[in-house]
């Protein structure tokens, strides 16, 4: 039997996990007040056009799940598109 090469300390390459939805917009569902700059957003709304990485940041306030957004919009809930 070969005695294999690799050493229990030698480092694996790794391999980045990309990101969902990288930085493309998408559509959130307000679940509390919030603000883009000079833009308010009452709770309730859903947002077309929010940058991924802004609706991550604004995470207290902003669902971005499918599973919700789809639901909201099935349900008629009234929708903005996005302003900064």
């Amino acid at each position: 039997m070969t005695k294999s090469r690799d050493t229990p300390n030698q480092a694996k390459p790794v391999t980045a996990k990309p990101e969902a939805a990288g930085n493309d917009p998408i559509t959130v569902l307000s679940t509390a007040r919030g603000s883009f700059g000079p833009y308010g957003y009452a709770a309730g709304l859903l947002i077309i056009g929010v940058p991924a990485d802004v609706a991550k940041a604004n995470k207290a306030w902003l669902k971005s799940d499918p599973a919700a957004v789809e639901a909201a919009m099935a349900a008629g809930t009234d929708a903005v598109l996005f302003k900064s």
